[in-house]
């Protein structure tokens, strides 16, 4: 059953105030000003034509009343289609979440773009379509073609049980000439969960599943456990790394035994795990004390190397990597759910789009590729 437009667009302003923070708020409002159609700066007004020729919110009261002017408009005039700004910033914000694959098979944009309307929704600013709601298992994503990738929206209808409704969006980038797959998506309020337990898990591998038969591929798992080895291995044996950046355990499992860890985040030290890190600084500050003679060097190093192998063969699913250079941090938690894959969490304010999970893919598919050809 396809969604009214008037219920759409009363979806969408409950979406946008209640379940973007107030900083996405004030950049989606700064999005829908980009072509002047909608005036927040009064030096943009022209004497006597702004009301003319764009729709002019600068006297209204906050950002949040600001957007429901907007979109609470009959469809006419300069009101008409305001909603395709929100449409499109689905595929451009950031998103707090992601999950990244890998695929084999070759393809490019005209294979895609030639897709039955039955399958895919091509996205036009112009056009009178809006994005198709998933409720009953009957999925269309809205594709919007670039240069060199493809951008899937899957949308979802969640409701609590005030029969309030919000728009949820899972957007997966196809990217075409590294063969990657992104799948990212936000947290949600509780009450809009359902199952509640592992909502997230359960909307990711059903998205996943959907795009693997939507376009006929297999995504399949990178390591991002060995990536993480790999550069610490790197950076233990002061191999110069060109990004700046730290990998702080946050969770360690050993001998079935699970250890939650807190990260630094500030911290310039090394990272390391407690008791063992201490142990380890210990040992660096008293060196003089295993200098002695032969038998006190060998203890220092039989202490070394038992620190080096419970640090080898503990398990480590949940990391913290700082990229200082950038100023961010990155959660990865591994077998995410028990699932095999991986699960990134930006920390901190979305505040450039994606611009850092896209800086953070670049580096670790860089020492993804070193690692393959080195093995």
């Amino acid at each position: 059953m396809i969604m009214e437009l008037q219920e759409y667009k009363k979806m969408l302003i409950n979406t946008v105030l209640e379940h973007y923070p107030v900083y996405l708020q004030s950049k989606l409002l700064k999005y829908m000003t980009k072509d002047d159609r909608v005036i927040n700066d009064r030096r943009k007004i022209k004497p006597g034509q702004g009301s003319l020729l764009s729709i002019d919110v600068t006297g209204i009261e906050g950002v949040g009343n600001k957007l429901c002017h907007l979109l609470d408009h009959a469809e006419e005039g300069l009101y008409a289609k305001i909603y395709k700004y929100v449409e499109e910033f689905e595929f451009v914000k950031g998103y707090r979440y992601a999950c990244i694959f890998e695929y084999k098979e070759d393809l490019d944009i005209d294979m895609i773009s030639s897709f039955d309307s039955s399958h895919i929704q091509l996205y036009y600013h112009d056009n009178d379509k809006y994005d198709c709601m998933w409720r009953t298992g009957s999925w269309i994503p809205t594709v919007n073609l670039e240069k060199d990738r493809v951008l899937f929206k899957y949308s979802v209808t969640l409701d609590n049980r005030e029969g309030d409704k919000i728009k949820y969006v899972v957007l997966v980038v196809m990217e075409l000439n590294s063969k990657r797959v992104s799948i990212y998506f936000d947290s949600v309020a509780s009450e809009y969960k359902n199952p509640v337990k592992d909502f997230y898990a359960v909307m990711l591998d059903t998205i996943k599943r959907n795009f693997e038969k939507l376009i006929g591929i297999n995504l399949l798992t990178i390591d991002f456990k060995a990536i993480i080895y790999y550069i610490q291995y790197l950076q233990n044996n002061n191999v110069h790394l060109s990004e700046n950046i730290k990998v702080s355990a946050q969770k360690m499992k050993r001998d079935g035994t699970v250890s939650y860890l807190e990260a630094k985040k500030d911290s310039e030290e090394e990272p390391t795990i407690p008791i063992l890190g201490e142990l380890k600084e210990w040992l660096r500050e008293r060196d003089y004390l295993f200098e002695v003679n032969e038998e006190t060097r060998r203890i220092k190093e039989e202490l070394s190397n038992f620190i080096e192998e419970i640090e080898q063969t503990s398990d480590y699913p949940k990391v913290q990597i700082r990229f200082r250079d950038k100023g961010f941090h990155l959660e990865m938690t591994h077998a995410y759910k028990n699932y095999e894959y991986s699960v990134f969490k930006i920390d901190g304010n979305l505040s450039d789009d994606r611009e850092l999970i896209e800086y953070a893919k670049a580096c670790l598919d860089k020492y993804y590729r070193e690692l393959e050809a080195r093995t």
